[in-house]
């Protein structure tokens, strides 16, 4: 089966600053909910057929009623992981800039073992850029508890950004390897935005 990666430019401290506004407004969730914009209902409807293929998740409300847990403050329940992911990624949508995924929308496990032995073939550390360990894998920017199932996370901070495009900016694709160089050139133009925007990266795997 295949999967995507979902790349968003968006401000970690921003997001981290809304949470908190939300707790001092309920105008922040009648933004995210109220008739002029439901954007849970956005995301199922322009993005994520992967809500609407899982019976559990063709109602909103356990996205809702997460998100309104983490404005609330209240402990999460670790076996709603993936529903505070999902919330996640709606804050992800209204505060930040979703990114040309072309190359990574529809990608099998395997490609991105692939990709992450490219890197490393062309002289890209793993501690600067890695798909599996920042992209795929390495979880949220703030506390919510661990998906046990879709989506994963992961994130680039600001402060990594800029290694991250510099290690990649001198990666040598080897020639048995063009054909992951325009994923990669992709993960290069996220990095760039970012850099422009002055902004984290974000990301969810589903």
């Amino acid at each position: 089966m295949s999967y995507g990666i979902q790349p968003f430019a968006v401000s970690i401290d921003r997001i981290t600053a809304s949470i908190e506004e939300a707790r001092r407004s309920s105008g922040f969730l009648r933004r995210f909910f109220g008739r002029e914009h439901d954007l849970v209902k956005d995301i199922k409807r322009q993005q994520d057929g992967y809500l609407l293929q899982h019976d559990e998740l063709e109602d909103e409300r356990p996205v809702e009623l997460a998100l309104r847990d983490l404005i609330a403050g209240t402990t999460l329940d670790k076996a709603d992981g993936e529903y505070h992911a999902w919330a996640l990624k709606a804050l992800c949508w209204y505060l930040g800039e979703f990114l040309d995924n072309s190359e990574w929308a529809t990608i099998r496990s395997v490609w991105s073992d692939y990709v992450d032995h490219v890197l490393a073939e062309g002289g890209v550390p793993e501690d600067a850029l890695s798909i599996h360990r920042h992209i795929l894998y390495r979880g949220a920017p703030i506390s919510i508890p661990e998906p046990a199932d879709f989506p994963f996370m992961g994130y680039l901070s600001r402060t990594e950004i800029a290694p991250a495009a510099a290690a990649l900016s001198q990666c040598a694709v080897p020639e048995a390897n063009e054909d992951a160089r325009s994923s990669i050139v992709q993960i290069g133009g996220w990095l760039e935005r970012a850099q422009e925007k002055n902004v984290d990266l974000l990301f969810f795997y589903h």
